[in-house]
């Protein structure tokens, strides 16, 4: 590609002293995001989605197979009452409970003691006649021995097409399970693709990127495109009546690529000009994909049991724009589609190949994982799962010299991720 590709203002020299001053921003904006408490009534309804689900896998799975127990990671519902139990009392150390997940918390109690004599049985009996159950209230009435209350009803009713969700739940780890087997037989190829790291080096192709200005933009533009929803719900709620859905993707479609875009119009003199040169006119290898699914897999497996067993996971928070179908189109189309798009193109197209103007091969690596673990924060866990991700990622990109390599992947990932959760946070309230 001739140099008149480029915009002369992608090769001058940008300041330190600006560079430095984003830096700090962004990182004082991201340490306070993530010591920002998250809003207690949606950490209370997911705490209460999830232990709903948590107490019905449980009593399912406790006649199943030894095996179907193992996929399933299966714990007695004691155990599972337990961790729900402790859960919920740091959650309310942190005055993070609404008076929903309080009640829960009583009825939690009495299943795990046993002690029913501080329970308003009558309450209790008047929600069922309603249909209105959640899975720990139908085990408190069952402990009355209430004969006159079509418990399993109640159960049922309020949360809609239960049913067909909870039986999604069960069946989305064998998804997991069944694109490790397919990609087992391509692992030798996945694991090839880490050999052309130190080969496929891309100064050449990209030595007139200042590496400062890339930087400078990536997270400058970031500290900025955070208002764009914000600024977007302050919109009348008569026009977000008229297509929510409709307005919510094209939102989030507009916070995903405004970077990307910035990044392209900045460094190249017209938009055609970088589809060759970040990859994007060539085909995806799957076979590398497919193999490095299975390894990651293999290794989150582990990392999850490895946690689950000494410090435990933190439950999630629900998005509600993500409930019912319709939110499982816009979870689909972000995870799915707008986000692995928007986020290989900054991150392996830009920020790796602009990061190695200024560092050797390894320290880009480092310094381009580390930099979107920062984005993803989900805790300890989440972090060392999302660490692995974009250590798989840059090699399959490298490797095949095509940008749809990592697209894929992350597409993929991303799709394992929406059928693990979302049928517990979201599905029972499909519209």
């Amino acid at each position: 590609m001739n140099i008149r590709s480029y915009k002369k203002v992608a090769a001058r020299s940008s300041s330190s002293l600006l560079l430095g001053v984003v830096v700090l921003l962004w990182a004082y904006f991201l340490v306070a995001g993530y010591r920002q408490a998250p809003e207690p009534s949606e950490h209370s309804f997911a705490l209460l989605r999830e232990a709903d689900v948590a107490i019905r896998v449980s009593r399912t799975l406790e006649h199943k197979s030894e095996v179907t127990k193992f996929l399933c990671n299966y714990k007695p519902q004691e155990e599972i009452i337990e961790e729900l139990l402790g859960e919920l009392e740091n959650s309310d150390d942190q005055n993070l409970l609404d008076e929903d997940a309080l009640r829960a918390y009583d009825f939690l109690t009495v299943l795990h003691t046993g002690n029913i004599s501080k329970v308003d049985r009558q309450a209790l009996v008047k929600s069922a006649e309603q249909w209105h159950l959640w899975a720990w209230e139908a085990d408190v009435l069952r402990l009355f021995e209430e004969r006159d209350v079509d418990i399993e009803a109640a159960l049922e009713y309020d949360h809609g097409d239960d049913a067909s969700v909870y039986n999604l739940y069960l069946i989305a780890p064998y998804l997991g399970y069944g694109f490790l087997l397919i990609g087992i037989p391509f692992i030798r190829d996945a694991l090839g693709t880490f050999k052309a790291l130190p080969r496929a080096n891309p100064r050449r192709l990209v030595a007139q990127w200042n590496w400062k200005l890339l930087l400078t933009i990536i997270l400058g533009v970031g500290l900025v495109d955070t208002w764009i929803p914000t600024i977007a719900y302050l919109l009348p709620e008569l026009i977000w009546s008229l297509a929510p859905n409709f307005l919510e993707i094209l939102v989030d479609g507009t916070w995903r690529f405004i970077i990307p875009a910035i990044l392209i119009a900045t460094f190249f003199t017209k938009w055609r000009h970088a589809i060759p040169l970040l990859g994007l006119d060539r085909l995806p290898h799957l076979k590398p994909v497919l193999g490095m699914i299975s390894i990651v897999l293999i290794y989150d497996e582990i990392l999850f049991r490895s946690f689950d067993a000494f410090d435990g996971i933190s439950w999630a928070t629900v998005v509600s724009r993500e409930d019912g179908m319709s939110g499982l189109v816009y979870a689909l189309l972000s995870g799915v589609v707008f986000a692995p798009i928007a986020e290989e193109v900054i991150y392996r197209g830009f920020l790796y190949r602009g990061l190695c103007n200024r560092f050797s091969y390894r320290w880009a690596f480092a310094l381009s994982t580390l930099f979107f673990v920062m984005i993803h924060y989900y805790g300890w866990y989440g972090s060392l799962s999302v660490a692995a991700f974009s250590i798989a990622a840059l090699p399959l990109y490298m490797a095949t010299g095509s940008l749809w390599t990592p697209i894929i992947y992350h597409a993929l990932s991303n799709l394992l991720i929406t059928a693990s959760y979302w049928p517990v946070y979201h599905g029972f309230y499909s519209l």
